[in-house]
């Protein structure tokens, strides 16, 4: 059991925990486990935080144990075991036909139990590519050397703060900007997951616990409050928190944006601007099949920000003549709704790439989306 995997709040800003990882299986077996945390795996050498997995091999067992069935592939580096409940495995596997031998692509999810990883199969899909597998082997590895084997930037603001004599105070809240930011970013989230209107700015300059974690201030001080526009300003520039007022008043409410946010937002976003999808495609919630589709496996503490970000998208659609809908136009949309903070892009396109894979939208041609239309 490692437990080197740092800070967990700081985990969700690494792009690696959003997307689907791409690992052979002598990386799958080199996972190690975070302590006390069993949706989480940390890949070595820099521990950086995997939740999602996806990986090629030739199927070479299936057997069913308990209410599982469990499938072994092997990608010649070593055999992963994954496993799909009963009751998933009409979703998951469909109408596929899976025999000995096939190429199977498999999307999972990391868990650990007894201190034993298993992969939760979310979907599977068989390949036909006969050069599929040699493509799958350069590509693992090239992003093994390139990518998995960097160390993440990881919040890493305020420690070339300028510090000339004659500054301010406002100088001395910049050089210990990272740690007050950090402590904003906790007590917002956690708001963000109990109440629907996110925390409000008054509730944020009056928590005397707030105050004391920030380093001992008083609530409500003049010196907390700087610190607090500063570390507010720092977390919506890098895009982790926004504005909840569509006007902003004095009185403002703050949210984080969680990665699903963005999912159902882009979504939306594409389905709007799609003339051949209408609103008969609406569940009884008033959400489209693919959000509910998103939203089937989501945890709880994801909702509370993604139902503000549903009612915030543009009503208009802006509908082109072939349904198409541009990256540019996604990224346009995405930034009205989070006004004032600032966009992250590497987060937008590791939420396109996940709705690809998980077969939510596809790519009409470089750029240009549309959803899947599975009625």
């Amino acid at each position: 059991m490692d437990n080197q995997g740092g800070d967990s709040l700081l985990w969700g800003l690494d792009d690696l925990f959003y997307c689907h990882v791409k690992l052979l299986a002598e990386d799958v077996h080199s996972l190690l486990m975070p302590c006390e945390v069993q949706s989480v795996a940390l890949l070595p050498p820099e521990n950086r935080p995997v939740q999602f997995v996806k990986c090629t091999g030739r199927v070479v067992s299936i057997f069913r144990l308990g209410k599982r069935f469990i499938i072994r592939i092997d990608d010649t580096t070593g055999v992963i075991e994954c496993d799909v409940w009963e009751q998933d495995e009409s979703k998951v596997i469909g109408r596929q036909r899976l025999v000995l031998g096939c190429l199977v692509v498999i999307f999972g999810r990391v868990r650990w139990y007894k201190s034993q990883l298993h992969i939760r199969l979310t979907s599977l899909e068989v390949c036909n590519d006969p050069n599929a597998e040699v493509l799958w082997w350069i590509e693992t590895r090239e992003l093994r050397n390139s990518v998995y084997s960097s160390p993440a930037d990881l919040l890493q603001h305020g420690h070339g703060a300028d510090k000339r004599s004659g500054e301010s105070q406002q100088a001395e809240v910049i050089s210990s900007l990272d740690k007050t930011a950090l402590q904003l970013l906790k007590y917002i989230r956690r708001m963000a997951r109990t109440d629907p209107k996110g925390a409000n700015w008054n509730q944020i300059i009056g928590d005397k616990e707030l105050a004391f974690g920030c380093g001992r201030f008083t609530a409500g001080s003049s010196e907390f409050v700087l610190r607090m526009q500063a570390a507010l300003a720092l977390l919506r520039m890098e895009g982790l928190v926004f504005c909840m007022d569509q006007e902003p008043l004095v009185n403002e409410n703050f949210s984080a944006i969680f990665d699903s946010d963005l999912h159902s937002a882009i979504v939306r976003v594409i389905r709007q601007n799609s003339p051949t999808i209408n609103e008969k495609d609406e569940g009884e919630n008033g959400q489209t099949k693919d959000e509910n589709r998103i939203d089937a496996d989501r945890s709880l503490e994801f909702r509370t920000a993604l139902e503000y970000s549903r009612n915030l998208v543009d009503e208009e659609g802006n509908a082109n003549q072939y349904g198409d809908t541009s990256q540019s136009l996604i990224i346009e949309k995405l930034r009205e709704m989070f006004k004032g903070s600032k966009l992250n892009m590497g987060r937008v396109q590791n939420a396109l790439e996940y709705l690809l894979e998980a077969g939510v939208i596809y790519e009409v041609r470089r750029g240009s989306y549309r959803l899947v239309d599975k009625r």
